[in-house]
């Protein structure tokens, strides 16, 4: 149907056509700036303190080994509560509780940030990052990170990160859509035309802890 209107169409034209079917295929959402609730910046995080306007401060300790001594930091952060939440966390009516933690590798650089965020269902997965359930800001180590959401109701959820690599709060995507900085989704999973359908993200935490470990891909 495509070939049979392009032949009756002026070469600008065409061009033009396949020029937004392309860009539809490829198009990444979420690589705008998402929308800021009011009141609630983003959480920035590392080795210290997490910083919330919607908890107190929560104390971010490195990560130990079996013997108690200090491991390599490794952008280390860990969330408690409802720091940075403006969305309803999903009940399971029995009040049982679980912690998701998030290895993330394969970071080319550590220049700017990673961009980490909890989805609790498809709704804006991952096209707004605004309405994630949570959402932090990671400072890169040793090309890559480690964060633990602690807390977190049992439920299924997914994951969405970037590799903000200006650290402009944004995924920056070339003409057509396809982004030039990092992007990553929980089990490693891929889109074909486009980015991963949350079905093929998603995962339950139904017990005491959830592991993740996400690879960056760059296009």
């Amino acid at each position: 149907m495509t070939m049979s209107i392009l032949k009756h169409t002026s070469p600008s034209r065409a061009f033009i056509t396949v020029f937004v079917a392309v860009a539809g295929f490829f198009m990444l959402p979420g690589c705008s700036r998402p929308a800021q609730h009011e009141g609630v910046p983003a959480s920035k995080t590392t080795a210290g303190t997490v910083q919330s306007p919607a908890a107190d401060s929560v104390e971010v300790a490195a990560p130990t080994n079996a013997s108690g001594s200090d491991l390599e930091p490794s952008g280390v952060g860990k969330v408690q509560g409802d720091v940075e939440s403006d969305v309803d966390a999903p009940s399971e009516g029995d009040g049982a509780v679980g912690t998701i933690t998030v290895n993330i590798t394969s970071v080319r650089s550590a220049k700017g940030q990673l961009i980490v965020c909890l989805y609790n269902g498809a709704d804006g997965f991952p096209a707004d990052m605004g309405a994630a359930w949570k959402r932090v800001e990671l400072e890169i180590q040793d090309a890559g990170g480690h964060l633990e959401f602690s807390d977190v109701p049992h439920g299924e959820y997914a994951l969405w990160i970037a590799h903000d690599e200006n650290g402009n709060g944004e995924v920056d995507a070339n003409l057509i859509g396809i982004p030039k900085e990092g992007v990553g989704v929980s089990n490693n999973a891929k889109g074909r035309f486009g980015p991963p359908a949350y079905k093929d993200a998603r995962f339950q935490l139904d017990g005491e802890t959830h592991s993740q470990e996400i690879e960056i891909t760059y296009f």
